[in-house]
């Protein structure tokens, strides 16, 4: 369908007219913004009863500002699925769209609503094929998104729609998306830095003592399903071999390989921990540069953190800056590094390898957002932290939570580097601590009753027991549940978390030792 108005214009009488037929309408937009805006406007036409299940299984800890707006669209049952909601909020709106006898009737959301989710919908609905970059969609991407509509076991059968704006469009649409067929599989992998791959073939050839030679990670690399595809597509050349050898010296000038007297390739340590980790070598390469220059006692959990944001996989997470912000924008956020104690050389390692404006920016505040988050702060406080220069205007939950998951996963791999350049510095329990407190948000008080009881509470229920001083296994001990209770949102479930987590610890720190298994007899 197409019209010269705006998408609302035929979005709205499309869902009026399936929801009166008693379907359930999932309505895909291509960013979180419209996801509410067009939240907001079908339930202000819809005039749908609340969907009352889904709100009273919402957790009411720690709010984001996506989460009150999710409120107020699901008194008139509709909902938005989008990265701004928590895990749980996002469970709650899948699993009571499911039910039968749910009261949710229309979603709004973007495509991460169809990637690993069984949700589907007896009518699901496309507004925009592209992704934010731009990038359109695939052929792929746009089935998976239409297959929400009439899953087995759930309607007999389904519609799917997708809009388009005037006759061009709908031409398009229908010829590469609706008749289209899937992509074929297409390797990318001579798309990656050579340097990563050449480090995995020495990983991979790491039992053979005697090395590996450079002509033989050339063959490795050319029997790949990457090179057989590329000449299949008629590219004569395998593998760049100027392009290996420029690797090859950046690998070496690098000190993450080394050759022996007979030209055969090794790893270094450095070499080795790049090998073992899952993050690119450019990572590691940065990771190295920043606490050479830093005395170890300054290696402390801001440091780490700032150093993993240099990564190249945090360059690649997405969070909202103000670029018109030439001054006050910049200077905050390197201040507030630098209130933090963390070095003017890890700081001047922030500025490298920037490959567009504002990077260097966004790295400082993406370190802040995580000291933010493991701070006690309130998420909606953190949100307004975060915007207080502009940027973003439909909240910033997601990127926050998006930056502090990704740093715990580069974490480790920093912490094991500033191992290796500072002989006796062991950072192992520290690291783990702070992993914890990354992935749940979590104040330091909160993180020995945490590695007990993890997502049996929410970061609400460990900001209020951090707050009234209920932390530790003796205060835990001495707390009635009457006490208990109104700081776990009267959550029963929760206080007997707490009292099993309780047991368990009291058994690690002093009871009987776990029982072990026998040695085994013939």
């Amino acid at each position: 369908m197409y019209g010269e108005g705006k998408h609302r214009d035929w979005v709205i009488p499309l869902v009026q007219r399936l929801v009166q037929e008693g379907k359930q309408v999932i309505v895909f937009r291509e960013t979180t913004g419209e996801t509410r805006h067009g939240a907001s406007y079908l339930a202000e036409v819809l005039g749908l009863p609340a969907a009352d299940g889904a709100l009273a299984d919402l957790p009411a800890g720690d709010p984001s500002q996506a989460s009150g707006q999710l409120r107020q669209v699901l008194t008139h049952g509709v909902a938005f699925h989008n990265s701004h909601l928590d895990r749980e909020e996002r469970r709650v709106i899948e699993e009571h769209f499911r039910r039968r006898d749910t009261r949710l009737r229309v979603i709004v959301a973007t495509t991460t609503l169809a990637m690993g989710v069984n949700t589907p919908a007896s009518a699901v609905i496309i507004v925009g094929l592209e992704h934010p970059g731009p990038q359109p969609y695939s052929v792929a991407e746009y089935k998976n998104l239409v297959g929400r509509a009439g899953r087995l076991g759930y309607a007999e059968r389904g519609a799917s729609y997708l809009i388009a704006t005037n006759p061009n469009e709908e031409h398009q649409y229908w010829r590469r998306y609706v008749s289209g067929a899937p992509e074929n599989l297409v390797s990318r992998f001579l798309n990656a830095d050579p340097r990563t791959l050449i480090i995995r073939v020495l990983v991979a050839a790491g039992r053979l003592s005697g090395g590996v030679t450079g002509e033989e990670i050339i063959e490795f690399l050319e029997s790949s399903f990457g090179v057989f595809q590329s000449q299949q597509a008629g590219n004569a050349a395998g593998w760049d071999r100027y392009r290996l050898q420029v690797a090859l010296d950046d690998l070496s000038r690098h000190g993450l390989i080394e050759r022996d007297e007979a030209a055969n390739f090794h790893l270094t340590a450095p070499g080795r921990l790049a090998g073992q980790s899952a993050v690119e070598v450019e990572t590691l390469i940065r990771a190295v540069a920043c606490p050479r220059g830093v005395r170890a006692d300054e290696v402390a959990d801001p440091a780490l953190i700032a150093i993993a944001q240099t990564s190249v996989e945090l360059d690649e997470v997405y969070f909202p800056l103000n670029k018109k912000s030439k001054h006050k924008e910049p200077q905050h956020w390197m201040q507030e590094l630098r209130n933090q104690g963390v070095s003017h050389s890890i700081l001047g390692n922030i500025g490298r390898n920037i490959r567009e404006a504002g990077q260097d920016t966004a790295r400082a505040k993406k370190a802040v957002a995580c000291l933010y988050y493991v701070s006690g702060m309130a998420m909606e406080d953190i949100e307004r932290a975060i915007t207080q220069f502009g940027g973003a205007f439909d909240g910033s939950a997601g990127p926050i939570r998006s930056v502090t998951g990704r740093t715990c996963d580069v974490l480790p791999m920093i912490a094991r580097t500033a191992e290796l350049l500072h002989a006796g510095l062991d950072l192992e329990q520290r690291v783990a601590r702070l992993l914890l407190r990354l992935d749940l948000g979590i104040q330091g008080p909160a993180v020995d009753l945490a590695r007990f009881t993890q997502r049996a509470l929410d970061r609400a229920d460990y900001r209020r027991l951090c707050e009234a001083g209920l932390t530790t296994r003796e205060a835990l001990a001495g707390a009635e549940d009457t006490r208990l209770l109104p700081l776990l949102g009267n959550d029963r479930r929760k206080v007997a978390a707490v009292r099993d987590a309780l047991e368990r610890w009291r058994t690690l720190r002093g009871g009987p030792p776990p029982l072990a298994l026998p040695a085994y007899q013939q």
